[in-house]
């Protein structure tokens, strides 16, 4: 074989690696595009699940990039007002004549709450009175309360004397309408990044997969 023939082949092989890169990448570009459009559209599907229902999803915190929707809501402040609650209470302040205070008449307001309900929980400094009225939620509304994230967590478990464990990572808890509770419902390895649309996934079907048990 002379030098030529050598070179020639040598070119060949080597357009034929590139050839073979190019199509391994141009593939797998495709493949992850499918996987993404069709992960997109699972997500689509389960919003539009929940869509049909008269459900709202009421977010206490910072919300994550990707809620939002005419049903979603971004409970702020955190009031009665904001929550799917029966009422609110109203105080009516007035000054009294020839007196150094104030007369105040305490009026409870109805309000419209849709059927059902998810309080998503963020946040890990809430006080006793606002936990009070997440309660209420439960109670008077049937809400779904559902607290993301390790500090909102075990905020919330201390705030119900419920055991901490140090060593344990819980970074979801939900807690039903009966009061019954239960752990890290989201996989926790999705927490490292909640804006991601695996965590979206996530969520959406553990929302979507209970209510349709109910």
């Amino acid at each position: 074989m002379d030098k030529n023939k050598f070179w020639i082949y040598i070119i060949i092989l080597a357009a034929a690696v590139v050839a073979l890169f190019v199509f391994v990448c141009f593939s797998r570009a495709l493949f992850d595009s499918a996987d993404k459009t069709n992960t997109r559209d699972h997500i689509e599907e389960l919003k539009t699940e929940l869509s049909g229902r008269d459900l709202k999803l009421y977010w206490i915190g910072e919300p994550t990039k990707w809620f939002s929707g005419d049903n979603t809501v971004k409970v702020d402040p955190i009031d009665e007002k904001h929550l799917p609650l029966s009422y609110y209470r109203e105080y009516i302040y007035s000054d009294v004549e020839n007196a150094d205070f104030q007369s105040v008449v305490i009026h409870d307001v109805e309000q419209e709450c849709p059927a059902d309900s998810v309080v998503i929980v963020s946040k890990s400094d809430l006080t006793d009175e606002q936990r009070k009225f997440l309660r209420r939620c439960s109670a008077e509304s049937g809400s779904l309360i559902l607290i993301l994230g390790e500090d909102a967590v075990r905020s919330y478990r201390e705030y119900l004397f419920m055991s901490v464990d140090p060593t344990k990572e819980i970074c979801s808890m939900v807690i039903f309408p009966d009061g019954d509770t239960k752990t890290n419902v989201i996989d926790t390895d999705l927490f490292s990044d909640t804006d991601s649309v695996s965590f979206q996934t996530a969520f959406y079907e553990y929302v979507t997969s209970y209510y349709s048990g109910h």
